[in-house]
C-alpha cells in the first residue's frame, strides 16, 4: 500500500526509493511468490572505484556521479522495477517476475547503461527466488556482487610489481574544452 505518512521513500540526493520501502517492497513481492508462484530477482550494484573517485574529484562530484548513476538505473529499467539507493556507491533493483536468466542479462544490461553514460564499471550480484527468506536472496546477491569486484581486483593488478599505476581503470576527467552540457565521464 501507501507509505505511511511523515515515513519517508525516497533518497534525497537520488531521487530513488531508499532501503527501507525497498525491504517493504521486497517483503510483499516474496509473499506474492509464494500466494501466486510467481518468480522474482533481486539485484545488488556497486560502483568500482567510487572511493578513488571521491577523493580524486571531490564530493561534489562524486555526488554529480551518484545522480547520473541513479538517472541511468531509473531510464533503464522498467516501470514496474523497484529501483533503490542501498547506501553509499551501492543500489538495489528488484525484479518482479523475472527468473535467473532474466536478471542476469539485466545486470548486464544496466553495467553497460552505467558505464556507457559515466565511464565507470558497476560490479553486479543477481540472486532469484527460490523460497528464501528476504536475508537470504540479499545475501546471495552480495555475494556474487563481491565475486565479481574481487575477479575485477585480481585482473586489474600490475603485471609487475614496480609498475606504479594500478592498470585498467576506466575513468577519467573530461578533456578540456569538453562542453559543460555533456555527462562528466569519470
Amino acid at each position: 500500500g501507501p507509505p505511511l505518512r511523515g515515513q519517508t521513500t525516497t533518497a534525497s540526493l537520488t531521487g530513488l526509493y531508499n532501503r527501507r520501502y525497498f525491504h517493504n517492497e521486497l517483503r510483499r513481492e516474496i509473499a506474492r511468490a509464494r500466494r501466486t508462484g510467481s518468480v522474482f530477482s533481486v539485484l545488488i550494484l556497486d560502483l568500482d572505484d567510487f572511493k578513488s573517485i571521491n577523493d580524486r574529484f571531490g564530493h561534489k562530484e562524486g555526488d554529480r556521479l551518484l545522480q547520473q548513476v541513479a538517472d541511468t538505473l531509473r531510464r533503464t529499467c522498467r516501470r514496474t522495477d523497484v529501483v533503490a539507493r542501498w547506501g553509499g556507491e551501492e543500489f538495489a533493483v528488484l525484479l518482479p517476475d523475472t527468473a535467473a536468466e532474466g536478471a542476469q542479462v539485466t545486470g548486464q544490461r544496466l553495467g553497460e547503461a552505467v558505464l556507457a553514460a559515466t565511464g565507470v564499471t558497476m560490479s553486479v550480484g543477481w540472486a532469484t527466488s527460490a523460497g528464501e527468506t528476504e536475508a537470504d536472496l540479499l545475501d546471495k546477491a552480495d555475494q556474487r556482487m563481491y565475486e565479481q569486484k574481487r575477479a575485477k581486483a585480481l585482473s586489474r593488478k600490475p603485471k609487475t610489481a614496480d609498475s606504479g599505476r594500478i592498470g585498467g581503470s576506466r575513468w577519467e576527467s573530461n578533456p578540456p574544452g569538453a562542453t559543460q552540457a555533456a555527462p562528466r565521464r569519470f
